[in-house]
Formats: C-alpha cells, structure tokens, sequence
C-alpha cells in the first residue's frame, strides 16, 4: 500500500454525521462523491463512540472507491464544536484565545478550560471562536488513523460550509441572510442569522415539530433588535428531508422574505448513481465547497 499511496497521492474531503459518511475527490477535472451509512451506534452527538469501527469502515470505502493514496482533509460533525463571536475591541489580542476557551468552556457542562482546543479566526473586524473538546477531536485523529490513512487537515463542517456562503451571496444582495440546516440522520435542525455574512444568532431544535415557532418568534426578535428599518430577509435551506421541515412555512410574506439562491458553482458527481438516488446532502455539499474555494 505504501508505494501506491506515494505514487497516487490524492486529496479526498471526508465528512461525517451520526449515522452518515461521505467523501469527495477529484478524479481528472471533476469531482466526484460516494457515501455510506455507519453501523448502528458508532456516533452520537458528533461524538465517535466506536473510533475503530468508523475507522475500518472509511479505510473500506476508500479502498471501494479506489483511492490508495488518500489523505484526508475532516470535516467535524455539526454537533462536535461551539462557537462564539466576539465583537471588534471585546477582547485584547493577548488574552483572546485563553477568553474564548474559557467562554466555550463554560457552555459545555461546566469543563475545565484546558480541556478546550479553540481556533480563531476573523471576520470583518470581529473574531470568531471555534471550540471542540480535546478528546472528541482526538477521537477523530484516531478514527483516520484507524483508516490507516494520513490527515492532512481537520475543520469543522459549520465553518468550511459558511465560508461558501460568504464567497456565494450574490453581489446586488443587500439584506440580512437566515440559514436553515438540516443534514443527513441529525435529530432536529438548525437556524443561523447572518448580518453583512456575520453569524450574530445560532439556534437549534431537535425536534423539527417545534421548529417553525420557534425561529419564527427568533427570526421577529433578532430584526426588531436593529432599532432600524429592517433590510430584506433572504432564505437559505440547506435541507437533506425536506419532508422534515418547510423551509416556506418559516418565510413572512408580509415582510417580502424570499429565498435566496447562492452563485455556487462547486459541484460533485456521484461515484456510483445507482447508490446514491437522494443527491449529495445539500449542507455536505456546501461544506466540501467550503474547503475547495480557489482549488481546481
């Protein structure tokens, strides 16, 4: 294996939910895509609670796809990080990562501060905080290494998907944004409110039942807040059931909201169609976008 995989290095983007596996690569000038379904009880929560068996089965499907010289770039599952943003002159360059692990340290059950690993990165004039508890990232580092296959680089799926949001609004928009996310086998879903690309509410449900009220009142809340006239709200759903959830139920009419497509132009094509009848799942999609800005 180890000639080939010198000979054959590949780039191959792996990301994962609980009860889901996906990877992308390119083969020639496309990119393709293949996914499969974990075993029952391997992940919980963004949590890999069978480090090994995930492992056996992502060095399988690599192997599937043919790709001996596979390094791996992860994506975390939604659910593995927390975040924060932290607003221009809130916190001195010095102290900020140190503020920002003990933050996101106190919204994970009270863990101590060091158990925190924090990556921080601007936006605007704003930092933006990304948390995920030092032995769920190692748990990750393990299952590539259970692949018996290099990592080459770990982000989180929230991050490399908002980055294609931010490089895909279209350049006449001007409004504030609401992001719908409901990917593959999670419980529930999620809503984002950006200003100027900036995430300034995330919240979630794991009930899709109680979802539409909610963000609603949210969504009414978050733009009385401005003390302005509000600015157009454009919808974003990147919904893998939509059966699960209306995106249109969630839209105020009155208000002129309105559904906004993305300049997008990343796109994958399934390894094995025959397989893959429901479509890449459209949050993986922008996530694997994420990482391919400026690539070929």
């Amino acid at each position: 294996m180890s000639w080939k995989r010198l000979l054959r290095a590949q780039r191959v983007l792996v990301a994962v939910t609980d009860s889901h596996l996906f990877c992308s690569w390119m083969n020639q000038d496309q990119w393709l895509w293949r996914s499969g379904s974990l075993p029952p009880d391997c992940c919980l929560d963004g949590v890999p609670l069978q480090q090994d068996v995930i492992g056996d089965f992502l060095g399988e499907l690599l192997q599937d796809c043919d790709l001996p010289g596979a390094q791996v770039e992860l994506l975390l599952p939604l659910q593995a990080c927390l975040w924060r943003l932290f607003e221009a002159g809130s916190m001195d360059g010095v102290q900020s990562v140190e503020t920002a692990r003990s933050f996101l340290a106190g919204l994970h059950d009270s863990l101590e501060p060091g158990n925190f690993d924090v990556s921080m990165q601007q936006v605007g004039d704003d930092t933006l905080a990304v948390g995920v508890v030092g032995s769920v990232l190692q748990a990750w580092i393990n299952v590539v290494a259970a692949a018996d296959v290099p990592l080459r680089r770990v982000e989180w799926s929230l991050i490399s998907a908002l980055r294609a949001v931010q490089r895909s609004i279209p350049d006449d928009w001007i409004g504030d944004l609401a992001w719908l996310i409901q990917s593959s086998g999670q419980p529930g879903c999620r809503l984002l409110l950006l200003r100027n690309g900036t995430p300034e509410v995330d919240q979630s449900v794991r009930s899709n039942d109680d979802a539409v009220e909610l963000f609603k009142t949210t969504v009414q809340a978050w733009r009385a807040l401005s003390g302005q006239q509000p600015l157009p709200l454009g919808w974003l759903a990147t919904v893998a059931d939509e059966a699960s959830i209306d995106p249109a139920r969630l839209m105020n009419e009155a208000a002129a909201d309105h559904q906004l497509l993305l300049e997008n132009s990343w796109t994958a094509s399934p390894l094995m169609p025959e397989q893959e009848s429901g479509g890449l799942d459209p949050f993986i999609r922008l996530a694997f976008a994420g990482l391919c800005v400026g690539q070929s």
